[in-house]
C-alpha cells in the first residue's frame, strides 16, 4: 500500500464561492444600473440633493441663532457624514451604471 496525501478539496470550494460573489456582484450591478435609469432614480436623486441642501442650511441657522463654536463645530461634523452618506448611496447607482455601460454588450438581463 502506498502511502499519499489527501488532497484537500477545500480549494475547489474557495474557488466556487469567488465565482459566486462575482456573479451576485454582476446580478447586483445590473439592477443599480436599470435602476440608474428610470424616474423614480432621477426623483430619488433630487430628494437626496434637497436633503444635502437642507442639512447646510441647518448649519448656517445654527450659527445665525448664535451658537458656540463647539457646538456648531459638532453639528458641521455630523451634518459632514450625513451627506457623505447619501452621497455613498448616489454613487453606488452611478458607479453600477458606468460599470455596466463600460461593458462590452452594455446589459443582458
Amino acid at each position: 500500500m502506498v502511502k499519499t496525501a489527501i488532497k484537500p478539496s477545500y480549494f475547489r470550494d474557495f474557488r466556487e464561492l469567488s465565482t459566486l460573489k462575482t456573479e451576485k456582484k454582476a446580478d447586483e450591478d445590473i439592477h443599480l444600473h436599470k435602476l440608474a435609469e428610470t424616474a423614480g432614480w432621477g426623483i430619488l436623486t433630487r430628494f437626496i440633493d434637497d436633503l444635502k441642501e437642507d442639512l447646510d442650511k441647518l448649519i448656517k441657522a445654527r450659527m445665525e441663532s448664535g451658537a458656540t463654536f463647539e457646538e456648531i463645530g459638532q453639528k458641521s461634523i455630523m451634518v459632514a457624514i450625513c451627506k457623505e452618506y447619501l452621497t455613498k448611496i448616489q454613487n453606488k447607482v452611478y458607479d453600477a451604471h458606468d460599470e455596466i455601460e463600460s461593458e462590452p454588450g452594455g446589459v443582458t438581463g
